[in-house]
């Protein structure tokens, strides 16, 4: 017979490993996502294509977002959704204008999450909200202009969830 403390870890590993994957099945971002250019807007600030894979890791969502923009340019972009109200770093190539992105992510509901991409440590901020469509099938991620970060609505790109 096991003593008590080895057989309360053993039910703590598995209630652990049990809640992981709930959290991670039960989210509703996780999947990989393919954009849809047809209903996206506008079309000629969309570029050529892109895609979304996000995943459950402890600390929150991870993102791995690509896209390539209308004159070909491939771009890539990774950060982790902390749902903590603090910045955390994102992988990104530095731009012309800007060397430095993190990400301070806010989850609005289940089924929403609001991104402020905080670029040069505060020189500049831009606002981006996922939304999943209530049947799960859509990503709908609404970014917003810079000058009016709480209503102008500078692009929306629209994505099909793939199969798994």
């Amino acid at each position: 017979m096991l003593p008590v403390t080895s057989f309360s870890r053993i039910i703590f590993a598995g209630l652990l490993s049990a809640s992981y994957l709930v959290c991670q099945k039960s989210d509703a971002f996780v999947g990989k996502w393919r954009l849809n250019l047809s209903r996206s807007q506008p079309k000629s600030g969309i570029g050529l294509g892109g895609s979304e894979t996000i995943e459950w890791v402890p600390k929150g969502l991870r993102f791995h977002h690509e896209w390539t923009t209308a004159n070909g340019k491939h771009h890539l972009e990774v950060f982790t959704c902390v749902f903590d109200g603090k910045e955390h770093p994102m992988e990104r190539e530095a731009d012309s204008k800007h060397s430095k992105h993190t990400v301070v992510c806010k989850r609005i509901d289940e089924r929403t999450v609001e991104v402020e991409t905080v670029h040069n440590s505060g020189v500049l901020t831009t606002r981006s909200r996922r939304s999943v469509s209530a049947d799960g099938k859509r990503l709908e991620v609404t970014y917003f202009g810079v000058g009016d970060q709480q209503t102008a609505i500078a692009m929306t790109a629209d994505y099909d969830r793939q199969p798994r």
